[in-house]
């Protein structure tokens, strides 16, 4: 059965600033910052010349949490918790 993912309210921090093939760092909210450990990330879509690759990063929280990141291209992130089934 596939994942469940639910929206989370927090902020990105980011290694290498906020461009390319940056990866997450760490995750912000009202509750405190949490460390994130890089699991896996991959490109979606086709790539348009002059545009940012859309990515997806699939993240391991320090508290245990499996989030995933989603990067539209535009500079625009969401982040997705899952929830077991």
């Amino acid at each position: 059965m596939p994942s469940l993912w639910v929206p989370v309210d927090a902020e990105v921090e980011w290694y290498e600033g906020h461009r390319g093939r940056e990866r997450p760092a760490a995750l912000r909210s009202r509750t405190g910052t949490v460390e994130l450990t890089l699991e896996a990330s991959w490109a979606v879509g086709a790539v348009a010349v002059g545009r940012a690759e859309r990515r997806v990063f699939l993240v391991r929280a320090a508290d245990g949490r499996r989030l995933r990141i989603l990067l539209d291209g535009q500079g625009h992130v969401a982040v997705e918790a899952e929830v077991p089934r």
